[in-house]
């Protein structure tokens, strides 16, 4: 008798949690043609710290001109705004 062929396709399984999470970019790619969304700031210019509790990729720092954008961001990602020692 012939092998027994599947009428089903092999599934496809979604990559790990891990994999999808640990993901970042923080060089552009060469085909990435879109102006960045911040300003640079030079380190001596951050002056707050969002902290995202869980979450350590999240954490990010802006400077004292931002501080609207700081509590957006902590209000959205439910983190805690943080001032930086000068």
């Amino acid at each position: 008798m012939g092998e027994r062929q599947s009428s089903r396709r092999p599934r496809d399984f979604p990559k790990s949690r891990l994999a999808q999470d640990n993901v970042r970019v923080t060089e552009p790619s060469p085909d990435s043609r879109h102006a960045p969304k911040r300003a640079p700031a030079r380190l001596a210019d951050l002056m707050l710290l969002v902290i995202v509790p869980g979450r350590r990729d999240d954490v990010r720092a802006f400077t004292d001109t931002e501080r609207q954008e700081t509590a957006d961001y902590a209000a959205a990602t439910g983190g805690t705004v943080q001032q930086l020692p000068t």
